[in-house]
């Protein structure tokens, strides 16, 4: 509509101002400069309005109003923290429950509507909400939107966060390791195991410094981080033979982790025969007894049929039990008799046991060349009967040996160090002298016995204190 004055005349322009102040909206003065970006000075304040036109200078004339501004406060809520997400495969990709951060948001506030945006547009307009489980789609981190809206409120207002997803990588560790073994030293299946030595290739590559590793007996304990093995590098197995334990491996920054096993193996040994000793006559220039021996003809014996297992030949217990040194066929023994040592190890597992092998050269007879037996040829054919036996006695050479009587008497109990028989090496010194007189027993029923040519020709040996007399029975 078109204003007029007074006196009808036309006004062409109204000029609108804004005042703090009532006094200033009537005294036309200290208007607001820019009522466009204009900052309240209370919540609701009340504006004053002058309307002036172009009569008002000669009039004085105006008009005023009033105008009410009300600041509508949004909810009043917290930036959430971070979601983070444990990544098994290590893409940089992983599903989300975005009200998770609803708690952390509402910091106790009821009545909020609370949606999450992939834009800040989309937060702003309220529309494409995400719902459900989410899969970020930028790798690693992702800033999601966030709007916040009180159900309870008359105004429209909301509030505007943002919330930061990380997907961190759990440790690509190796999960089946090498299993452990040892040998049944003990022949109970128990032995003890230095977990420890599994770190460096469970860990892969990664740095240890990063990682917090501990060792389980139980896979759920491992995934909860409980009841942990206190002394992993002394740890005895509880199940004999075989058994798996789980190890953790925490990242120390992120606390993402993974789980493994390691399978604990006790290997036995091998059975090995105690072999009869390797006996030689002294044929190899007689007397100095020493003869060269083919060491393997006893591992029949040892073995007796087993397979798998790796046998070599030692001068000592040491070299036995360090693998070195092996002697080589044919040995010439060092002493008569010489004690030497096998170790009979497994191709597979590694183990070994070890045993003793006697060494002796044995005499040969010593016969007199006897008189020519001569018959009588009847039939001048140039043959006739002979009995060969009639100079046996003659070839043998029969010598009697004065018996000596001695009355030195040393009881074997008195003796203080025990001598160590073959096979006694290990044993208790307390027991040493029990194990030698049982070792030495054994040893004289095996192989103290008559030789064939003393038995054929009916002599028999009498020991009598270190004198030896031979006689015809």
């Amino acid at each position: 509509d078109i204003m007029r004055g007074p006196d009808g005349a036309i006004i062409e322009e109204n000029i609108v101002s804004y005042h703090e102040t009532a006094e200033d909206m009537n005294l036309g003065t200290n208007a607001i400069e820019d009522p466009t970006a204009y900052v309240n000075i209370t919540n609701p304040q009340i504006v004053y309005v002058r309307i002036e036109d172009n009569m008002t200078p000669s009039t004085g004339c105006y008009a005023d109003t009033t105008l009410e501004i009300i600041v509508q406060t949004p909810p009043v809520v917290n930036e959430p923290s971070s979601l983070e997400y444990c990544d098994p495969d290590a893409d940089g990709f992983g599903v989300f429950d975005l009200t998770d951060a609803n708690t952390e948001i509402s910091n106790g506030l009821e009545n909020l509507v609370i949606s999450y945006h992939e834009t800040e547009a989309d937060a702003e307009n309220n529309v494409n909400e995400i719902v459900g489980e989410y899969n970020n789609i930028v790798a690693y981190e992702q800033t999601i939107f966030i709007r916040v809206e009180d159900s309870a409120s008359d105004n429209d207002c909301a509030s505007q966060l943002t919330l930061t997803l990380i997907v961190n990588d759990v440790p690509q560790i190796n999960t089946e390791p090498s299993s452990l073994f040892l040998c049944d030293e003990n022949t109970d299946g128990f032995g003890i195991f230095d977990l420890t030595t599994s770190n460096e290739e469970l860990l892969n590559g990664l740095d240890p410094s990063d990682f917090t590793i501990t060792y389980y007996e139980a896979q759920d304990d491992a995934q909860n981080a409980l009841n942990a093995i206190v002394t992993p590098y002394n740890y005895t197995n509880t199940t004999a033979f075989n058994q798996f334990v789980w190890v953790r491996i925490e990242n120390n920054t992120t606390a993402c982790y993974n789980v493994g096993s390691i399978e604990l193996i006790i290997n036995e040994l091998p059975v090995l025969t105690q072999p009869t000793p390797l006996n030689l006559c002294d044929y190899n220039n007689s007397g100095d007894e020493v003869e060269g021996f083919t060491l393997e003809d006893s591992i029949g014996e040892v073995l007796q049929g087993q397979t798998g297992i790796n046998i070599s030949f030692h001068e000592s217990q040491e070299d036995a039990d360090t693998a070195v040194n092996a002697l080589v066929s044919p040995y010439n023994n060092t002493a008569n008799a010489q004690t030497i040592y096998i170790r009979g190890e497994d191709e597979i597992t590694g183990c070994y046991a070890t045993i003793t092998l006697d060494l002796r050269v044995n005499p040969i007879p010593s016969p007199v060349a006897p008189e020519p037996i001569e018959e009588c040829d009847d039939d001048n054919d140039g043959f006739t009967f002979f009995t060969l036996e009639t100079n046996e006695e003659e070839i043998i050479e029969i010598v009697e040996v004065e018996e000596e009587e001695l009355d030195i008497d040393v009881p074997f109990a008195v003796i203080e160090d025990v001598p160590i028989f073959p096979g006694c090496e290990r044993v208790k010194k307390s027991e040493r002298r029990n194990c030698f007189q049982e070792k030495m027993n054994k040893h004289i029923r095996k192989n103290f016995r008559y030789p064939e040519t003393v038995s054929y020709t009916h002599l028999r040996a009498h020991e009598t204190r270190g004198n030896l007399v031979c006689r015809r029975l």
